[in-house]
């Protein structure tokens, strides 16, 4: 009898895996963004409570480690000086009664002041709490104090049915709406009444992003901006959606499929809408708002159909959503989910403690949308984001991502127009747009046409420094030609090639090589890459004690001769730390400007180069190009047929090889057999379509595997964890889906 009920127990348990519905353990990993902005002056604030999900955070004790700020009981606080202005490294360490459980790691951004004249236009999308214009107002406030910023606001809403006062605030936000809501909208009778749960939001309205289209409708942000805005596309556009498209679900599944269905098809289109009207608009994403910490709230608003922590675990998906879906579109995130303080930022009633009782209590009474000083603290956060962005790129619309990329813009004639580093006469680094026919045939260039468009300065120094972690996560960028610089290139991750007139080479971390001036070249198959750019102007004594012919011992054959590159060399894991570390140093400094930036620059490129000189190990053998190419032609036929019965006799034929040939040349150019390269792409479409939620069963028969039990066998053979396991991980993601990513791609790392 003990037998039959422990083997129903484990059954029981077992179907409750399945169906997705097992017990939720506290996520105590803290949820923090890479950067947390802050505006001497102004109080920032991480609320433990917020970046962790748990039920009752009291059980847990939280060390922060940073040089500025205070900790608290329930928080970590700074009100910075201009003495703080640049970056803090900030830890925060999470205890229980066993010792350290979890660690997480963010950098403060202290904002340097608007020095130069700005221009700034600023469109926020959102839902009640944008409706509600408690931090629009601030946002706008804030602003207009900035003498520096000529500041204004887009939209056609003020609150309720208010129309913005020209020169006014304004934005697009409705009480109740989503991600989908702003294209599904449309021939509905508009109505002033709102919901009860917070004045000035109206409930009813068209989307004014949609307009007649034949018999239907379609969303078209260039006729909005023409209606409503003299045809003037904003700077910035700051999005805080979401939570309404899963407010009231009561399990992650309905989590998982109102993100598949509601939020994230809806916000591709809207990402892509926004920057096919204006390519160089800046967008970024709201992390959502964390409600009131008391489960008061959520039972004067939901009564017994919504809890607080049921409201815990979809903000924690959401977020993680979000987060993912920056990367992906390459947008900007603020981060508001840690910044408002769930405990004194919701209103409050008085009321007795109960029937009987003559003691009044104090209760919080609305679940997800703040007090006046809760929507003060969204406006600051969002206030030191922009001004972040002004002082650092000249316009919140300039540059994304957390280093200046140079800009891009297609040609119509089928030509490439881009910016490239170059020197005045003055020796000041200088961007030159140039124009080049990229057309190869049989692997050669033709001779680049270059014309001078138009010259901008960039800045007083010929050396800077930039962080790359390209948007597509398998992407090509343009062919180009350098002026007169020079280009380092270090990659501290991943894999792509390097093609240039004539060649092919891939590269993996702890390569590294330099471009001469009047070469060209491009990148292709750009998978899931990170690397360091050090562009240098070519006349290295006019700045440095370095001269070419007087260079230390084998120092020389980094530089090559004109139109040429440097052989590739290879650092190893301890020797690539080091150089990240000063490269790290360069991006900051190049960055941050402080006193004396200018100096340290340059002497950060002379011992840049003396160290690579002395940690290079020997020169990578250049690969036969054509194989190189070959291979790749393998590599694209595979990942478009994977989910195919391909044999080896069918690869090594599509490339005209044959079969033994084909084996051993593609495993010497990317350390996987053949087969073993198709079942490892498998293995990560199978992990993707865990990430979005499919069971094991569904995610073994899509990624064409036998069945469950084979599956399950080779997933683990290769990720060291089961299905089941990998589901449960990606559920509490903490970077997981990357990194099990990576370790696909490059075993043993």
């Amino acid at each position: 009898m003990t037998t039959m009920l422990i083997a129903l127990a484990i059954l029981l348990i077992a179907l409750a895996l399945l169906a997705g519905t097992a017990p939720h353990k506290n996520d105590v990993h803290p949820a923090l963004t890479e950067h947390i902005y802050a505006v001497p002056g102004l109080e920032c604030s991480i609320y433990f409570n917020n970046i962790v999900t748990v039920i009752n955070v009291r059980n847990y004790a939280f060390e922060v480690v940073c040089d500025i700020g205070r900790t608290d009981a329930d928080r970590w606080r700074a009100v910075p000086e201009e003495k703080d202005i640049g970056d803090h490294k900030l830890t925060i360490r999470v205890y229980d009664e066993n010792g350290l459980v979890s660690e997480g790691v963010t950098t403060v951004t202290v904002v340097s002041p608007v020095t130069k004249e700005r221009e700034l236009s600023l469109l926020l999308i959102g839902a009640s709490q944008t409706a509600a214009v408690g931090y629009p107002e601030r946002v706008y406030e804030l602003m207009k104090k900035e003498e520096n910023i000529r500041f204004s606001m887009v939209g056609t809403n003020s609150g309720g049915y208010t129309d913005p006062v020209p020169g006014g605030v304004a934005h697009e936000g409705y009480g109740g709406w989503g991600w989908n809501t702003f294209f599904t909208n449309w021939g509905i009778d508009e109505s002033r009444d709102n919901d009860g749960l917070h004045p000035r939001r109206p409930w009813v309205r068209n989307s004014r992003f949609l307009f007649p289209d034949g018999d239907g409708f379609k969303f078209d942000f260039a006729r909005y901006f023409k209606k409503y805005n003299q045809g003037k596309y904003p700077d910035t556009i700051v999005i805080a959606l979401g939570f309404n498209n899963v407010l009231c679900a009561k399990s992650d599944r309905e989590v998982r499929r109102a993100w598949r269905k509601d939020i994230y098809p809806y916000m591709k289109k809207m990402v892509t809408e926004f920057r096919k009207c204006n390519p160089q608009v800046h967008i970024a994403f709201c992390t959502p708002t964390p409600g009131a910490w008391s489960q008061d709230a959520f039972g004067s608003n939901y009564q017994c159909s919504y809890t607080l922590w049921r409201w815990r675990l979809n903000h924690r998906l959401l977020y993680r959503g979000l987060v993912q879906a920056a990367k992906e579109f390459h947008t900007g995130i603020i981060p508001v989910h840690a910044v408002v303080d769930g405990a004194h930022g919701f209103p409050e009633a008085e009321e007795k403690a109960n029937q009987r009782s003559e003691e009044t209590v104090s209760r919080q009474i609305n679940a997800v949308h703040p007090n006046p000083s809760g929507y003060a603290q969204i406006g600051d956060c969002v206030f030191a984001y922009l001004k972040h962005r002004c002082s650092r790129y000249g316009s919140a619309g300039a540059g994304d991502g957390p280093y200046p990329r140079t800009p891009i813009r297609n040609d119509p004639r089928g030509f490439c127009l881009f910016l490239r580093s170059a020197l005045d006469k003055d020796g000041d680094a200088v961007y030159r747009m140039q124009r080049i026919d990229w057309v190869k045939k049989k692997m050669r260039l033709r001779e680049p046409e270059i014309r001078d468009f138009n010259a901008a300065r960039w800045g007083a120094l010929p050396v800077s420094c930039f962080f790359h972690m390209p948007f597509l996560k398998m992407g090509t960028d343009i062919w180009h030609q350098h002026q007169d610089f020079y280009e380092l290139v270090v990659v501290v991750d991943g894999t792509f090639w390097d093609e240039y007139p004539g060649g092919c080479d891939m590269l993996r971390a702890g390569n590294f090589f330099i471009y001469a001036p009047e070469s060209v070249h491009h990148y292709r198959q750009m998978n899931n890459c990170r690397y360091y750019n050090v562009l240098f102007a070519a006349d290295l004594e006019n700045y440095t004690f370095l001269k070419r012919e007087t260079l230390p011992a084998g120092l020389g054959q980094f530089l090559p001769d004109k139109g040429r590159r440097s052989a590739l060399f290879s650092l190893g894991a301890a020797n690539l730390a080091g150089i990240v570390a000063v490269l790290e140093d360069m991006c900051r400094e190049n960055v941050t400007r402080q006193d004396g930036w200018k100096e340290m620059l340059i002497s950060q490129l002379v011992r840049l180069l003396i160290h690579l000189r002395r940690c290079a190990e020997a020169p990578v053998p250049e690969p036969d190009a054509t194989l190189a190419f070959t291979v790749e032609k393998a590599m694209d036929f595979m990942e478009k047929h994977m989910l195919e019965d391909l044999t080896l006799a069918q690869l090594a034929r599509h490339v005209s090889m044959s079969e033994s040939s084909f084996r051993h040349r593609f495993k010497e150019m990317t350390g996987f057999p053949p087969l073993r390269y198709l079942l490892v792409l498998r293995l990560k479409y199978a992990l993707t379509m865990l990430f979005l939620g499919r069971s094991v069963p569904d995610c073994a028969r899509l990624a064409r595997f036998g069945d469950t039990s084979h599956f399950g066998r080779i997933f683990k053979k290769y990720l060291g964890f089961s299905p089941h396991q990998t589901g449960r991980m990606l559920l509490n993601d903490k970077g997981n889906l990357d990194r099990l990513s990576r370790q696909l791609m490059h075993p043993g790392k």
